[in-house]
Formats: structure tokens, sequence, C-alpha cells
């Protein structure tokens, strides 16, 4: 089993899905019964499932996940299931090989790009 976030996570996602969609969000797990501390067991309950059912999964994606345009407020398996499906970071760009280009075809982009310029009326600083 994973290790479930910190509980300070649930919390912050808690609170902008909250602030999203306000008690939509929050009374669909409230029971009704209060801990000692005045908190609802079932919204506790809630928060300790989510814990566990993020687990392991990269702070990068659950931004991400909190960023996309729920049209309604999200289960935890639909925020699971959007963190699982937003990629990580494009990295592929950085993996591309610069293109070696010859003498030739560096004057033809610049001849090219000076022709272009000249037609917008444009100069180059």
């Amino acid at each position: 089993m994973k290790q479930p976030l910190p509980m300070e996570w649930i919390d912050r996602i808690f609170m902008r899905l909250h602030g999203r969609f306000g008690n939509n969000f929050t009374d669909k797990f409230k029971l009704g019964q209060v801990d000692a501390l005045g908190n609802d067991i079932g919204l506790l309950n809630a928060k300790q499932v989510w814990a566990e059912e993020l687990g392991g999964i990269s702070p990068e994606r659950i931004k991400n996940a909190l960023l996309h345009n729920y049209e309604y407020a999200p289960s935890c398996d639909q925020f699971k299931a959007r963190c699982k499906s937003t990629p990580p970071e494009h990295r592929d760009c950085i993996a591309l090989p610069k293109p070696k280009l010859t003498p030739e075809q560096i004057e033809a982009n610049r001849t090219r790009l000076q022709n272009t310029l000249a037609e917008l009326n444009l100069k180059i600083i």
C-alpha cells in the first residue's frame, strides 16, 4: 500500500474544491455526527479515504487536477482519475537534439526572414 498523502495536503485540496463548489462539495461527506473537537466524522472519514486513495500521486498531477474545469464537484474516484490522466510535465522538447544547419541553410533562412520582414514593412533591429 502506498503512503497516504499528508493530511495537510488533503485539507488544502478540500479547501480548494470547497472554494470552487461551496457546500455542494463538503456536504456530500457530512454525517451530522461530530467528534469531541466538533469535526463532522463523515468529513474526517472522507479526508482519510482521499489521503489513502491519492497516495503516491505527484504534486504536479494533483495541481493539474485541481486546475481542471469540473462541471460538478468531483468524487474521490473522479479526482483520482483526473490526476492519473494528467500527463507529467512535458520534457520532450528538452530531449530533441539541436538541428545542425549548414552555412548555406543558415543564409537561406536569413534571406527568407529578411524577405518576410520586408513584405511586412518591418526592420531587423
